[in-house]
C-alpha cells in the first residue's frame, strides 16, 4: 500500500510556501513562491510540480492542510481558495490550521507563544497562545495592532512566564523589552509549511471531508481589503462597538426619530438577543450613541436587518463606517454574501450601496408603509474588496 501524504499550504506571509510529506510530518520537499509577484497563478502549477519532483502520484495525496491566518487579506483568500480547489480535484480531505499555531510548533519549553508578521503602516498581525499540554491554545484573538501594542499585550499577557516570539522582524522596533522573559525567534527559520503538515498529521480525527469545506474553512482576517481600508479612509472618530442590554432605549430612540417605529423598545431589546444577530452602536467620544447597525448571520448569508444614523449626525460617514464593520464582521464569519433592502428613493443610501459593491437583484413592490414604497433588494460578494480587489 502506498503511504498516505499531506500537501501544506501556506499563503498569509509575503512568500507562499508548499510543502508535501507523509502522515506523521516528515517532510520530502518544499518550495517558496515570492508572494508580490502575484502567486495566486502560480500556486497550482507549483503543486503540481512539487508532487511531480517528489515522485507522488496525486492519488496518493490523503489531504490538504491550510494556514488560515492571520495574514493579509488578499494571500488567505487566494491560498483556501486554492486549497479548496485542489482538495476537489484530489477528491482528499482538508484540514484548516491557523497559521500562528504553525509558527510555534517548534517552540518548546515555553508556556506563552505569540506570532508577529509585518501588516505594513507600524503594525503587525498578532497572536497570541498559551501553552496547554502538547498544544497552543489561542488567548486573545487575532488581530491587527502596532508594534507598540503587540510587546505590552505579550509583557501584559506573559508575566511572569516566558515566551517565544515568532516574528519576520529581526528584533521587536521596541527593542524587544518583553517583562518576564521571551526569545525572538526569526521567521525565516522557521517551516511554516512542514508545522502545518505535523499538526494536521496530529488532527486526523478532525479532518474534514472536502465536499463541505467551503462551509467550514475560513480565513482569519483581520484587516480589510486595501479597496475598502481606501474607502473608508477619513471618516469620523466614533468608536464602534458590539450592542448589548443597556444601548437598546438610546437605539430604539435613534430609531422613532429616523424612520418611525419599525421595533418597539421591548422587540428591540429581544432582537438585539437573538442569538444569530450582530448588532452594533456608534459612540461619541462623549459616551453619546449616535447610530446602531444590525444583521443577521445565517446559512453562510449576512441579511441587513438596519442601519439608522441620529438626525445631527448623518452626512459624517457613519453610516459608512457602521455598513463596512458589518462587511468586516460578516466576513470573519465565513459568510459569502451580504443582503439588503432599502427604499427606492433613499437615494443617498442606495448610492452608498452602490459605492461599496453592492448591486440591485430584485424589487419588493410596496414593501415599506408610511409612505408606501418599493424596496430595492441589493446583494454584495463577500468574496473580494469594495468593487473587487484587484
Amino acid at each position: 500500500m502506498s503511504t498516505p501524504y499531506i500537501l501544506g499550504i501556506d499563503t498569509s506571509g509575503r512568500q507562499a510556501r508548499i510543502a508535501v510529506g507523509d502522515s506523521a510530518g516528515i517532510m520530502a520537499v518544499r518550495t517558496e513562491i515570492n508572494a508580490e509577484k502575484g502567486h495566486a497563478a502560480g500556486l497550482i502549477t507549483a503543486v503540481d510540480n512539487l508532487l511531480a519532483g517528489a515522485g507522488i502520484a496525486r492519488n496518493e495525496v490523503e489531504c490538504v492542510a491550510v494556514g488560515t491566518g492571520p495574514g493579509s487579506f488578499t494571500g488567505l483568500r487566494i491560498g483556501v481558495t486554492a486549497a479548496k480547489m485542489i482538495a476537489y480535484g484530489l477528491s482528499c480531505r482538508l484540514v484548516p490550521v491557523e497559521t500562528g499555531r504553525a509558527l510555534l510548533e517548534g517552540c518548546h519549553g515555553y508556556g506563552w507563544g505569540g506570532g508577529c508578521r509585518e501588516a505594513g503602516r507600524g503594525e503587525c498581525f498578532f497572536s497570541l497562545y498559551r501553552r496547554d499540554g502538547d498544544e497552543w491554545r489561542a488567548v486573545v484573538p487575532a488581530r491587527t495592532i502596532s508594534w507598540q501594542e503587540a510587546v505590552r499585550q505579550l509583557s501584559e499577557h506573559t508575566h511572569p512566564g516566558r515566551v517565544a516570539v515568532v516574528c519576520d522582524q529581526p528584533t521587536l522596533p521596541s527593542g524587544n523589552m518583553i517583562d518576564g522573559g521571551g526569545d525572538v525567534f526569526d521567521l525565516a527559520a522557521v517551516d511554516v509549511a512542514g508545522n502545518l503538515l505535523k499538526l494536521a498529521g496530529r488532527y486526523r480525527q478532525q479532518w474534514i471531508v472536502s465536499k463541505v469545506v467551503k462551509a467550514s474553512v475560513t480565513p482569519l482576517y483581520v484587516r480589510r481589503p486595501a479597496a475598502e481600508e481606501k474607502a473608508f479612509a477619513g471618516l469620523p472618530l466614533v468608536r464602534l462597538r458590539r450592542a448589548g442590554g443597556a444601548d437598546v432605549k438610546s437605539m430604539y430612540e435613534i430609531e422613532r426619530h429616523a424612520r418611525g417605529c419599525r421595533w418597539s423598545e421591548r422587540e428591540l431589546a429581544r432582537e438585539v438577543e437573538l442569538p444569530f444577530a450582530d448588532y452594533l452602536v456608534a459612540e461619541k467620544t462623549t459616551g453619546e450613541i449616535c447610530g446602531f447597525a444590525g444583521q443577521w448571520l445565517v446559512a453562510g448569508e449576512a441579511q441587513v436587518t438596519a442601519v439608522v444614523v441620529a438626525a445631527g449626525c448623518r452626512r459624517r460617514g457613519i453610516g459608512k463606517m457602521l455598513i463596512g464593520e458589518l462587511i468586516a464582521r460578516a466576513r470573519v464569519k465565513g459568510c459569502s454574501v451580504m443582503r439588503l433592502e432599502v427604499r427606492e428613493g433613499n437615494y443617498p443610501a442606495v448610492s452608498l450601496y452602490r459605492s461599496l459593491g453592492f448591486t440591485e437583484v430584485g424589487l419588493r413592490s410596496w414593501y415599506y408603509d408610511d409612505p408606501p414604497e418599493h424596496a430595492l433588494l441589493m446583494d454584495l460578494s463577500l468574496d473580494g474588496g469594495v468593487d473587487g480587489e484587484k
